[in-house]
């Protein structure tokens, strides 16, 4: 599972803020916490958000950028160029924030 240092709030805030940013959202998507070993965040086929809480030690740009992904997959269920056009309209700096996630998978999800 996840430490008990993890606060499901500090991700509540997070997507809090980011849903705000997405118009296109009908109602705030729900949001479970699951580890995972190679992934920071996935998509259910409900439309429920699946965090890894292990993303709380990465920085909160890097954690809006994991959400906002996740958020896109609510309207487009692929990574087609609609996908990336969404992304970049709320991220603009999305690939900046994903090689940093990139390069912090390493020390955070591998140990």
């Amino acid at each position: 599972m996840f430490s008990t240092h993890c606060s499901p709030a500090v991700f509540t805030r997070r997507l809090t803020d980011c849903v705000t940013k997405v118009r296109w959202l009908k109602s705030d998507p729900g949001f479970r916490l699951l580890t995972m070993k190679t992934q920071w965040g996935s998509c259910s086929p409900k439309g429920e958000l699946l965090l890894n809480p292990l993303l709380v030690k990465a920085p909160w740009y890097c954690v809006d950028y994991v959400i906002f992904h996740e958020l896109c997959h609510l309207n487009e269920h692929n990574h087609s160029p609609r996908f990336y056009r969404l992304l970049s309209a709320l991220v603009p700096d999305w690939e900046k924030r994903k090689i940093e996630l990139d390069e912090l998978a390493e020390h955070i999800l591998n140990r």
